[in-house]
């Protein structure tokens, strides 16, 4: 099953901005996404009166029944924090019985969503797997054209770069190992995608999308400033990278990056 919810642009952006991580949902009666909702299932959150902002997949869940005012208040102290809920709205819902708390993952903008019934009102609708939906990955397709389109060919000089990419020049030693080194770069990453130097110790991970090879999933090794995937050295053999070439890491989603070979400028 997927959802959509409808959220207050203020929520929205919070959600984007990864400073609201649960999303909330308080209700009188036990209707929908009250024991309505599982792990690993697609949420889709359209902007009141407006388009899809946002996906995320579903982490956690948490559901809660029968409540009373103090269950409301123990609720607020203890989660508030990642709800990012507003005075007023705790007032607004203090006679509310039912509560759904979801973790949220993989939250990436988008400009589609599903194809959804009139809403009227209604917050939260429940659509099946088979509903027609837009892809979740519409803005990274995008930016994944324009990188393809925009990259050289060998012996051209590279387009201009748009702001926010991430520029690694290869060496030989990148290319026997099989790796690329993020040194100095590190602070454009998620901290949480950090990790020790064994697999047992590794962070959450990216989502890479190697020009022709697919989406790879790693996390980043702290210590050595390289991702812990070594699914590089058949990439490079891919696409013929030789010492001097440059990969350019273009971010399409909190968590994604479209990656693309530059040539080396010629000598």
């Amino acid at each position: 099953m997927i959802h959509v919810a409808i959220l207050q642009t203020p929520y929205l952006e919070a959600i984007l901005e990864g400073r609201k991580t649960i999303e909330m949902r308080l209700t009188r009666t036990s209707r929908a996404p009250f024991e309505a909702v599982e792990v690993g299932e697609r949420l889709y959150f359209k902007q009141s009166g407006g388009p899809f902002r946002a996906t995320a997949v579903v982490d956690h869940v948490l559901f809660m029944g029968d409540l009373k005012p103090v269950d409301l208040a123990r609720l607020r102290r203890d989660y508030n924090e990642w709800i990012g809920a507003e005075p007023a709205f705790w007032s607004a819902r203090r006679d509310c019985r039912f509560c759904t708390l979801l973790w949220l993952r993989e939250v990436e903008q988008v400009r589609f969503g599903p194809r959804m019934r009139p809403h009227h009102g209604v917050a939260w609708q429940c659509l099946p797997e088979s509903a027609d939906v837009y892809p979740a990955c519409a803005v990274r397709a995008e930016a994944k054209t324009r990188a393809t389109s925009n990259a050289p060919q060998r012996g051209e000089s590279p387009a201009p770069l748009p702001g926010g990419d991430l520029i690694i020049a290869l060496t030989e030693g990148n290319l026997r190992h099989g790796h690329i080194y993020l040194t100095g770069h590190i602070d454009r990453f998620p901290a949480d995608a950090l990790g020790g130097p064994t697999r047992a110790q590794a962070g959450r991970p990216l989502r890479l999308h190697l020009d022709g090879a697919g989406v790879i999933e790693t996390d980043i090794v702290r210590r050595r400033s390289i991702f812990r995937s070594r699914a590089w050295r058949g990439w490079f053999a891919r696409h013929g990278a030789r010492p001097g070439d440059r990969v350019r890491l273009t971010p399409v989603g909190p968590r994604d990056f479209q990656v693309t070979l530059l040539a080396a400028a010629p000598s």
